[in-house]
């Protein structure tokens, strides 16, 4: 049974199974018990899934991405949703979560119940692929046990400056939430003592956290030179007590570069990596807390659309890597041709094929020339897309949380520092993955 076929029967018993509950299971429990309901059809509906999964399984061979215990959490998903999201909303609405209750067996909670799975099934895909290498993995272990006993020596250094990293990013995220408040003041119109305070204490707190953050670098800087020092000195050492034969062996050139050029290297790379883990994870702690306590809702939404906006990126980069290497494939073939007409000269000469060979070489570089247009085509998609991601962002942003102030659930000064928090926030994230992707494609 092909695949395609299996997903459709699958589908097919869970719509009968909704059809039946829908006619005969509202019969048996009261009205007045929609929770009692909601989580009886839940669990019929997840047993019927779960016999038809089993099925499908016995008779039947499944893609990669369909096997192990992906089909049954899917399952578990589609059965659940529905009254575990009325049970969480309960906490917070008690009406919202009685017309979810009530609407369990429409067929358009139904369609968006698989709407939600599928998106959510992509996503997880993207961000955590299945496929990983055990040797990598090892591989990776072992560099950060060796990246642990560089770094231990100087475990003293490194809590000072987390202790001022920390001040600098608490003082830096307390500015967004000062605006907010000057903000509300502004609009309640409120002793404009209050605002002039505001201001006097935002900019305390901005060169407090201009000093702290120059302690911090200037700590981490000396620590990180005092760390190249020692490795290079440690190179060294393992250098001289090697056996004679390996000088013998090995051009001077060579052994001069590992201990200079690659330790440097080695330092430059491990500085920055370091730098940008520190401050950022900090940076990203601080703000979610500071968005949690503004609202929890909005920060909720936030991180959603973020990880939906996180596949856009991934696919598109996925696509121009695929193009990058078929242009790069292309450019080789028109060197081979170039390489094979001046490796038989005389043949061609004696053919008087000269303008055959321009005219084989030209078509592979017109092939090139048709591959660089779709990549330019794909990597112009690509910006756009980005862009038009991080907007559609920030308008949903804004109108949830406009939502929000005319509810009364929040003001609009705290709205005004979700913005700025979010903004930082999602620089935050940018930074984060573009290290990642870069070290990713050094190690590659």
């Amino acid at each position: 049974m092909h695949h395609i076929w299996t997903l459709c029967f699958l589908f097919a018993v869970d719509f009968a199974s909704m059809l039946i509950l829908r006619l005969f299971l509202t019969y048996l429990l009261p009205i007045y018990a929609p929770i009692i309901l909601a989580w009886l059809a839940g669990l019929v509906r997840f047993v019927i899934l779960s016999l038809g999964i089993c099925t499908v399984r016995s008779r039947s061979k499944l893609p990669p991405w369909l096997q192990g215990d992906h089909l049954a959490l899917i399952g578990t998903v589609l059965s659940f949703l529905v009254p575990f999201c009325a049970a969480v909303i309960a906490l917070v609405s008690l009406r919202s979560s009685t017309e979810l209750l009530y609407s369990w067996s429409r067929w358009d909670v139904f369609l968006l119940c698989y709407l939600l799975t599928v998106t959510s099934g992509i996503l997880w895909h993207q961000l955590f692929p299945h496929s990983t290498k055990e040797k990598i993995a090892v591989t990776s272990s072992a560099s950060l046990r060796r990246l642990i006993t560089l770094l231990q020596p100087y475990v003293h250094r490194f809590l000072l400056v987390a202790v001022f990293l920390v001040l600098s990013s608490w003082s830096e995220m307390a500015l967004p939430s000062y605006t907010g408040r000057m903000t509300d003041w502004i609009a309640n119109k409120e002793d404009p003592s209050a605002f002039t305070s505001a201001i006097i204490a935002m900019s305390l707190i901005t060169a407090a956290s201009a000093v702290t953050e120059f302690v911090c670098d200037c700590i981490y800087n000396v620590t990180m030179s005092m760390i190249h020092t020692h490795t290079q000195g440690q190179v060294l050492r393992s250098v001289l007590k090697q056996e004679m034969a390996f000088f013998d062996s090995e051009s001077t050139g060579d052994i001069t570069s590992r201990v200079t050029t690659d330790t440097i290297t080695m330092s430059e790379s491990l500085s920055h990596e370091l730098s940008l883990l520190m401050w950022y994870l900090m940076r990203v702690v601080f703000l979610s807390s500071y968005m949690i306590m503004l609202s929890p809702k909005l920060t909720f939404f936030t991180i959603l659309c973020l990880c939906v906006i996180t596949i856009v990126p991934k696919l598109t980069g996925t696509f121009s890597e695929g193009m990058a290497v078929r242009v790069q494939e292309s450019l080789s073939k028109a060197n081979q041709v170039a390489l094979e007409t001046f490796s038989n000269m005389k043949t061609v000469r004696s053919f008087a094929n000269e303008e055959g060979e321009c005219q084989r070489y030209e078509q592979r570089l017109h092939d090139t020339y048709q591959l660089n247009k779709v990549e330019a085509v794909a990597y112009g998609c690509s910006m756009v897309a980005t862009s038009f991601s991080g907007l559609v962002l920030k308008v949903a942003i804004l109108y949830f949380g406009g939502r929000l102030v005319t509810n009364g659930e929040v003001s609009g000064g705290e709205l005004v520092s979700f913005v700025l928090y979010e903004l930082q926030f999602s620089s935050a994230v940018e930074v984060r993955n573009g290290s990642q992707t870069l070290s990713i494609s050094k190690g590659g």
